[in-house]
């Protein structure tokens, strides 16, 4: 399921500012200063999208 909307209420919505619509969709550049951040920052959004149990 797709629900689109305009650039415009996508600007205007809460968490966004980072972002920037382009093309087909809204992507974002996250500057970390070196390799073991930025692979630190996508560890972070993973754990985020898919919690794992404690072990």
């Amino acid at each position: 399921m797709t629900d689109a909307i305009s650039p415009r209420e996508f600007r205007r919505s809460a968490g966004t500012e980072d972002w920037r619509v382009v093309g087909d969709g809204a992507r974002a550049v996250f500057r970390t200063g070196s390799f073991g951040r930025g692979a630190a920052l996508v560890a972070a959004i993973a754990d985020e999208a898919d919690p794992q149990e404690p072990s």
